[in-house]
């Protein structure tokens, strides 16, 4: 209360970040590496987004993190999402806003903030049983993203992003 500190967005809930703790404005538990994430956001300082999009492969030194990215995001969110773009919507409201289609790009893409400054884009193209295609999702950042996170935050972000989702999916099947 007395103490000086930080009160920002971290996806889909606020966050009071002091010098001596982490904590919920929701009264939520923050985890210990959820403060370790916080912290590190808050020491490194945020610079402005750019608007340009990249993948994971498209970041300096990034090598060891894209099988990381590929096996605990984007391959659990394929599978829990392979062909119904409806179900994928109900997951990520309030967490993602729904960007408009392009022709020629993915069947849905939305777009979230982790924390101030840093965006992330989430894609996802339905599969096709009969063609023998298997649904498909990439995330993407802002290429300046490196300049505010570090490769193992940014990991870390992007699998809280993808347990929200499957926890806030579990919750509508079980509805």
């Amino acid at each position: 209360d007395d103490l000086p500190g930080l009160r920002f967005q971290y996806l889909d809930d606020e966050v009071i970040v002091t010098q001596d703790d982490v904590h919920s404005v929701t009264g939520r538990e923050v985890s210990p590496w959820e403060k370790i994430f916080l912290y590190n956001y808050v020491i490194g300082g945020a610079v402005e987004p750019t608007g340009h999009w990249v993948g994971m492969e498209s970041l300096p030194n990034s090598v060891s993190k894209i099988k990381s990215l590929k096996a605990h995001c984007e391959e659990p969110l394929a599978k829990a999402f392979p062909e119904e773009i409806g179900a994928l919507r109900l997951a990520t409201a309030g967490l993602f806003k729904e960007l408009p289609s392009e022709s020629g790009h993915a069947d849905w893409s939305g777009e979230c903030w982790l924390v101030p400054k840093v965006p992330l884009r989430l894609l996802w193209w339905a599969g096709d049983p009969e063609e023998g295609f298997a649904a498909r999702v990439k995330f993407l950042f802002d290429a300046r993203v490196l300049e505010t996170l570090d490769l193992e935050s940014l990991l870390f972000a992007s699998e809280q992003v993808t347990e929200r989702i499957l926890t806030a999916h579990r919750a509508h099947l079980s509805i």
